[in-house]
C-alpha cells in the first residue's frame, strides 16, 4: 500500500516532534501494510524559502533514515499552503512536487470560498507543467457545502486526495464514499501526524472500503498512486458532478 500525505519527518513542522515518534508511525504503517510513504511536510513559504524548506526536509530525513524499516520506501515532498498571501510564483514552487514528478500536494484555505487568486494560482502551477494534487479534498466545509466544485478543480488539472480518516467517521463516511463511488478519490494518504491522536489508519480504511464492496476500486486506487509517484502520466477519465441532496452525497 502507499501513503499518499504524511508528516512523519521529525522536526520540521507540527507532525513528529521527535525521531522516536517517527520511527513509531513508521513501524505501525508497516505493520498495516503500507510500503510506500510520501512525506509531505506542510510549507508555508513564509520563514523558508523552498532552497531553506529542501535542506532542512533533508537534513530531517537523514535523521530518519536509520529507522526505516526494511522493504519501506520514503518519497519526500511537501504540502503547500496557497493563498492569496503565498509570495511565491508558480515556477518557485516546481521543486517541492513529490521527488521525480511533476504532482504538487496543495493544501488550500480552510474557508467557505476562495479568492480568485487562488484559481489563477492553480492555473499558473498547471502551465508551469506541475499537477496540482489537493490536499485532503474532506475536510474543506466548500467541498463539503457544494461538491459540484470538486468538479472545477479537477476541470483545470488538478488531482484530489483522501484521508483514510474519512472513510471511518462518522460525519465524513457518506462523503468519502461517494467520491470514491464517483471516481474522484485519486490519491489516499493518512495525513498522519504522530502515533497517538492522528496515527497511521491505513489498514482500517481498506478494511472499511472493501467491506462496503470497493475492492476493485481500492486496488485501482493503489496502482495509480504506485504509477504517480513513479512519475508516469495518468490521464483521468471524464466525472460526473457530485451533489448534495438534504445532506446526502450522490
Amino acid at each position: 500500500m502507499t501513503d499518499f500525505h504524511t508528516h512523519v519527518l521529525p522536526r520540521l513542522d507540527d507532525g513528529a516532534k521527535t525521531v522516536e515518534v517517527a520511527a513509531e508511525m513508521l513501524r505501525l504503517s508497516f505493520e498495516q501494510g503500507v510500503k510506500t510513504v510520501l512525506a509531505t511536510s506542510h510549507y508555508y513559504g513564509k520563514n523558508r524559502s523552498p532552497k531553506e524548506y529542501i535542506e532542512a526536509r533533508n537534513n530531517s530525513y537523514e535523521l530518519l533514515t536509520p529507522f526505516i524499516p526494511d522493504g519501506m520506501t520514503i518519497k519526500l515532498g511537501a504540502e503547500v499552503y496557497l493563498s492569496e498571501r503565498t509570495p511565491l510564483q508558480a515556477e518557485a514552487l516546481a521543486p517541492l512536487c513529490i521527488e521525480g514528478t511533476r504532482y504538487l500536494l496543495i493544501e488550500l484555505p480552510f474557508v467557505k470560498d476562495w479568492e480568485e487568486v487562488i484559481y489563477d494560482k492553480i492555473g499558473a502551477l498547471v502551465d508551469e507543467g506541475c499537477v496540482p494534487v489537493i490536499a485532503h479534498v474532506d475536510r474543506y466545509a466548500a467541498f463539503i457545502n457544494k461538491p459540484q466544485r470538486l468538479l472545477q478543480f479537477v476541470e483545470m488539472g488538478c488531482l484530489l486526495q483522501v484521508n483514510a480518516s474519512a472513510f471511518l467517521e462518522r460525519g465524513t463516511k457518506n462523503f468519502a464514499f461517494a467520491l470514491l463511488k464517483k471516481g474522484y478519490v485519486h490519491c489516499l494518504g493518512t495525513d498522519m501526524h504522530d502515533n497517538k491522536e492522528r496515527k497511521p489508519d491505513m489498514a482500517a480504511a481498506k478494511s472499511a472500503i472493501e467491506g462496503k464492496g470497493y475492492t476493485a476500486e481500492w486496488s485501482a486506487l493503489q496502482e495509480r498512486m504506485r504509477a504517480m509517484i513513479s512519475g508516469e502520466e495518468w490521464f483521468m477519465p471524464a466525472l460526473r458532478p457530485i451533489k448534495k441532496i438534504f445532506g446526502k452525497f450522490y
